[in-house]
């Protein structure tokens, strides 16, 4: 059944849409006042980028408990709790300013004259000269400075620090959205790919819809976005507790409609009998141990060291005389000013970022690939970020050059997303929220460490060749993790699960479980073993003289002999050929080891001349085969008796130095007994 028209997984993606913009709505959103309001709560430059580092530093820790909250209590209840816990975070960013407010002062104006300075319409020079005043407005009488006494005070430094530490505890749903959406996609990567797109597309829509709405509402009060995210987080409950539904949920009603499909007495498929079984080992390497995913946790850091430069030196390059934002006459205009400009020039880099992102991304990746349109991204993003300080001297200067930075983050972002989902599903299908969650903790640590690097690169004081520096360095950052996600890719293009694209998601776990090389290199190895072993000279050579024709045909023979064409048949046929042929190849050329495999793999199914003793008993006791096809092995079948029907044109077994002849066998048992 699907709620409001739709089906449930559909709902379910929009309710992470509108959790995912409320989540980032406090980075995001709040983002073009950050600075401004941390001034105006009294914090110098260093505590100001202490904030970034406190929020992303606690995001660690709820990367690490949301996940297994998701696992053990379901999706749903996670996404509450951490909705729940991002508003009142919010909320104590926003009251933060009540406990940061001193005194007022208003200081006389005598003759133009404040303290010895002369004041005209510039208040720049006076301040600093004015003892115990922390900032001050000429009253529009012109008679008097309207200041506020620099009473010393920092809690509201410390309450806006608490708020974001609170922030970032309940800040982890990244890698549980995605894992969810994973779930509930494949195996439809084209629908994953997709989904995965607009969930950052979102983010992207909301940065150019609401920085400008921050930046205007910031004119009545700097706390204001704080107040307004608040309460989209508290729309988002609501929705959530309504429309969300966990997987198992989303499967269980797909399941369901299906079997209401069936016409009415037709024959349902039978339901397999119960096996039992012991729960294996997870497929593949530990997440943690993974160097694909070690790769790509270094490739965020860099990568996220540059972006937080987007929320620490974008306001503090404004405040510069250059562009025009500086009100001679009030501090807290200036502040205003900054906090507009910020969500103003968010606007073209937010619309032509979202653009790309979507359509742009789709059109390029179709005629040129994934990848190739990833590097076009990555290059032009690592430069424009290079060029901030010494090529931004005026606003549409910043304007045109934060535009074109979102043309190379919209073609470089949206292809990381699909294909590293798909990978974590076939490659750690048992650990998927940990798989996720491990590239995330490379996200917190830059954003982490960036505002702390940029912080001690531009100082307190208003230095532009320091600022032209930090924006070097958040270029070659960029460039770093740029080259790190190519590397990590290429790797990823190499895997079994990548290589073996063509397997099922089963065949994908067996292939891993069993340490297996991707199907086309083992093809080209054997290949060329075979070349080496009939070339003369070379070190595999075998001796066989490939020149002469009697060898040719000898060996053409026993090559294709060496492989006998398999029954067709296969368990999802309802027949056991397909294994029953493949038990006589195995029993002929395998060793103890693999015979041993097969038993366990497949212990109702004899291996001719191997098992001839006790072959009755595995067939009348056996439970629950596993599949090695790939399919699911028909346990009903594991009771019946050995007559059923092999092709084979003969058989032949090493017997001394000769090789025996032996006539077709029409049953498994009837070729048992003839080896």
């Amino acid at each position: 059944m699907g709620v409001l028209g739709l089906p449930l997984d559909q709902v379910a993606f929009i309710a992470c849409c509108v959790v995912n913009v409320v989540d980032l709505m406090g980075t995001s959103f709040t983002g073009p006042v950050l600075v401004p309001y941390g001034q105006q709560l009294g914090a110098t430059t260093s505590e100001i980028a202490s904030f970034q580092t406190v929020r992303f530093a606690v995001a660690v820790i709820s990367i690490i408990w949301m996940p297994r909250l998701a696992d053990r209590r379901g999706v749903k209840f996670t996404m509450i709790l951490s909705t729940i816990g991002s508003g009142v975070a919010y909320l104590i960013q926003a009251f933060a300013k009540d406990f940061a407010e001193c005194d007022p002062i208003t200081v006389q104006v005598i003759d133009g004259f404040v303290n010895g300075t002369r004041i005209t319409n510039d208040t720049s020079a006076a301040v600093p000269t004015l003892p115990g005043v922390r900032q001050c407005e000429l009253h529009p009488s012109g008679g008097s400075l309207d200041c506020v006494e620099a009473c010393g005070v920092k809690t509201g430094v410390y309450v806006m620090l608490a708020g974001r530490a609170v922030a970032g505890f309940f800040g982890g749903t990244q890698p549980v959205l995605r894992s969810f959406v994973t779930a509930v996609s494949l195996p439809d990567f084209k629908l994953l790919k997709f989904r995965l797109t607009v969930l950052f597309a979102c983010v992207q829509a909301g940065n150019f819809a609401l920085a400008p709405i921050s930046g205007a509402v910031a004119v009545w009060g700097l706390h204001l976005p704080w107040l307004i995210s608040a309460c989209s987080a508290g729309f988002a409950v609501v929705f959530a507790l309504f429309f969300f539904r966990n997987a198992d949920e989303i499967k269980a009603a797909q399941a369901a409609k299906l079997k209401d499909a069936i016409p009415a007495g037709a024959d349902a498929p039978p339901a397999p009998e119960p096996v039992p079984s012991k729960p294996g080992p997870p497929e593949g390497p530990s997440p943690f141990k993974d160097p694909i995913l070690l790769t790509l946790l270094v490739a965020y850091i860099f990568t996220f060291i540059c972006v937080s430069a987007l929320y620490m030196l974008l306001p503090l390059l404004l405040t510069f005389p250059d562009f025009g934002l500086i009100d001679p006459n009030s501090e807290v205009k200036t502040r205003e000013n900054v906090a507009n400009a910020t969500g103003v020039v968010m606007v073209p880099h937010g619309v032509v970022n979202f653009l790309m992102s979507t359509f742009g991304f789709i059109i390029i990746s179709g005629k040129i690939g994934d990848r190739n349109t990833m590097r076009i991204g990555g290059l032009i993003a690592s430069c424009c970020f290079m060029i901030y300080g010494v090529a931004c001297s005026e606003f549409w200067h910043l304007a045109l050059v934060h535009s074109i930075t979102g043309v190379g983050v919209g073609l470089l972002v949206p292809g990381i997303g699909p294909t590293l989902q798909k990978y974590n599903s076939a490659a750690h299908p048992k650990r998927l929220a940990q798989a996720s969650a491990l590239p995330m903790f490379g996200l917190q640590a830059g954003m982490i460490a960036g505002p702390m690097i940029q912080g001690a690169i531009v100082g307190d004081a208003t230095d532009r060749t320091r600022m032209n520096v930090a924006w070097l360095c958040c270029g070659s950052c960029m460039l770093i993790g740029f080259l790190l996600f190519e590397s990590a890719f290429a790797r990823i293009m190499r895997h079994t699960s990548f290589k073996s694209s063509k397997l099922t998601s089963k065949q994908v776990e067996i292939a891993m479980k069993t340490d297996a090389k991707p199907q086309e290199e083992f093809v080209d190895e054997m290949c060329a073993l075979l070349r080496a072993m009939l070339t003369e000279g070379n070190d595999q050579y075998r001796g066989y003289r490939a020149w002469h024709g009697v060898a040719q045909q000898l060996i053409a023979k026993v090559l294709d002999e060496s492989f006998p064409f398999l029954a067709k048949e296969t368990p999802e046929d309802g027949s056991q050929a397909y294994y029953e042929s493949l038990a006589v190849w195995v029993a002929k050329n395998g060793t103890e080891e693999h015979h041993a495999f097969w038993r366990e793999k497949l212990p109702h199914i004899p291996l001719p001349g191997v098992d001839i003793n006790n072959a009755h008993g595995m067939l009348v006791g056996a439970f629950g085969a596993m599949d090695v096809h790939g399919g699911n092995v028909d346990v009903a079948q594991a009771g019946r008796t050995y007559t059923r029907t092999v092709s084979h044109s003969t058989t032949r077994r090493p017997r001394g130095d000769s090789t025996e002849t032996r006539p077709r066998a029409d049953s498994l048992e009837s070729q048992a007994q003839a080896v």
